[in-house]
Order: structure tokens, then C-alpha cells, then sequence
């Protein structure tokens, strides 16, 4: 039963049940039904769709549209104004019990358990990533950046901190719930990539409290208030670091370096099935 549950058809199934869960903020004239609407949107992003209008324009045709709501199990489909006007006015948290859902049928068939590495640890990698921009269409969460050489003219665009649980071995990956960057009603100063991961870590703590997390993150993430909340949380991390944001530990890397104060950590890597390739690595290291 949990190998069924995975399958292809078996989580867009499950993710249906739980998109029936999602709290409908419209009274009356209800024509689609919440869990069909969610269910095309996942539908337009599976397949890639470079537009909503694309998508509908496929769904239109007799036999895509008859595949694809067999597939999702939708029952119909909305006109691109109704899609807008049903999802816009949704909270977004009210999504993030999918995610934990399929995360939990993994836990459930032992698939989780292959994506553990030194010891029991669960690479989990955060990064910022943009999503929309314009220089005429906004709302108010929209981040708001000045076009450079231009004192009146702006771009409106949206951003969020994606969360997916990673392996060097697979090249599958498991996304967590995301943390959007926005900014609320009235606000003037941008929220930012470090505001965003502080309220992940923050709900990702109070969702999965006994998992044993080992955040990845990019060199803005190497600064201490980040790291307090990385202790806080009770998460362990590997962070980047480049040279020209951490140029005085770059400085005292080579100091203690040049006095032997270093250890160093040789690996052999073999590549290739019938030709095979030798690669041997060496990392210098501080404690």
C-alpha cells in the first residue's frame, strides 16, 4: 500500500485528498471546486507550461485534457481569469500540508531514510530564487528595486527562499515548504533572503521537530546572527564562503596554514563504466 502511495499517480492522488483540506474563501457560485483548481495548477508547473494560457490552450484539445484530468484527478478546469481570482486571495500556509504529507509517506516506506548522510543527518539545501518581475504590474507584497539609471522607473518583482532535501547519489530531490520574500501591506523597506530564512527555520522547527537537519546554504548565509539561528534550531550546517565576503578568515586560514596548523583530508573518486577515471581530491581544513 505505501509503494502504491508513492507512485506517480499514487502522490498527485494523495496530494488531491489533501488540496480538499485547503480552507475555500468563496460563499457562493462555487463552479470549480478548490482541490480541482489547486490540481491544474500543479498540473501547469509538472508539465512545465510556459503560460497559464498555454496550459489551457493544451487542456482545450479533446485528448491532453481528458489525460491530464485523468491523471490529477480533476474534474474541470477554470478559465484563466477564474484561475486568478480562486488562488490569488488563498494562504499560502494552508499549502504546506502536501508537502509534509508526501514527506510523511516517505517516512512511512523507508524512501527517506536513503537521503541520510554522516550519520542520520538530512542535507536539506536552501537558496533564494526569483519567480516574477515587471516594471508595470505589482501588488503590495511585491520587493520593489530601482532601475539603474533611471530615478523614476522601478521593478516589481517576487522572491522566495526554496528548501529541498538533497543526496550526492540521487537525482531525485524532495522539496520542502518554501519561505516566501515579501513584503507586507504598506512596508518600505525590502524583506530580504536572511529575514526569510530566520521564519523557515523558525516553521521548519515547529513542523519537524526530531529531524535531523544539515542545512546547505550559499556564502550569505555565513554570517553568526545566521548561524545563532542555525544553533537555535538545533540544526547542523555547511555553509560557503567566499574570499571576498570573508576576506580577514581567508587571512587567518592562511596564517595558521602556513604553520602547519591545518589538516588535510585526501579522496578518490572513480568515474566512468568502461573507461574509468581516477580523480583524487585534497582538502585543507580547520578545526
Amino acid at each position: 500500500m505505501i509503494r502504491k502511495h508513492l507512485s506517480t499517480s499514487g502522490i498527485y492522488q494523495l496530494l488531491n485528498k489533501s488540496f480538499e483540506r485547503v480552507e475555500d474563501h468563496r460563499n457562493k457560485n462555487i463552479n470549480y471546486k478548490i482541490q480541482d483548481v489547486l490540481s491544474a495548477g500543479l498540473a501547469l508547473f509538472t508539465f512545465k507550461y510556459s503560460s497559464l494560457s498555454s496550459f489551457l490552450e493544451a487542456t482545450s484539445d479533446m485528448q491532453i485534457g481528458s489525460n491530464i484530468k485523468d491523471l490529477f484527478k480533476i474534474k474541470n478546469i477554470p478559465s484563466d481569469t477564474q484561475f486568478r481570482d480562486i488562488l490569488d486571495p488563498l494562504n499560502y500556509e494552508q499549502l504546506r500540508r502536501p508537502f509534509d504529507e508526501i514527506l510523511r509517506e516517505m517516512q512511512r516506506g523507508r524512501e527517506l531514510e536513503k537521503f541520510t548522510v554522516l550519520g542520520g543527518l538530512y542535507p536539506i539545501s536552501l537558496d533564494g530564487t526569483g519567480y516574477y518581475s515587471s516594471s508595470k504590474v505589482r501588488c503590495p507584497c511585491c520587493l520593489k528595486k530601482k532601475i539603474k539609471g533611471k530615478d523614476d522607473e522601478f521593478i516589481y518583482h517576487h522572491q522566495m527562499l526554496g528548501a529541498a532535501i538533497t543526496h550526492p547519489d540521487h537525482k531525485q530531490v524532495i522539496p520542502l515548504f518554501p519561505e516566501p520574500i515579501k513584503n507586507g501591506d504598506g512596508e518600505k523597506k525590502n524583506d530580504c533572503e536572511r529575514n526569510s530564512s530566520k521564519r523557515w527555520l523558525k516553521n521548519f522547527r515547529s513542523h519537524h521537530s526530531k529531524m535531523r537537519a544539515l542545512i546547505i546554504e550559499d556564502s550569505l548565509a555565513s554570517n553568526a546572527p545566521h548561524i545563532e539561528a542555525l544553533n537555535q534550531y538545533d540544526c547542523r550546517y555547511i555553509l560557503g564562503a567566499k574570499e571576498d565576503d570573508h576576506k580577514y578568515l581567508f587571512e587567518q586560514f592562511e596564517i595558521n596554514s602556513k604553520n602547519d596548523l591545518t589538516g588535510k583530508h585526501e579522496a578518490t573518486i572513480y568515474t566512468g563504466e568502461k573507461v574509468r577515471k581516477k580523480t583524487t581530491r585534497t582538502y585543507e581544513y580547520i578545526n
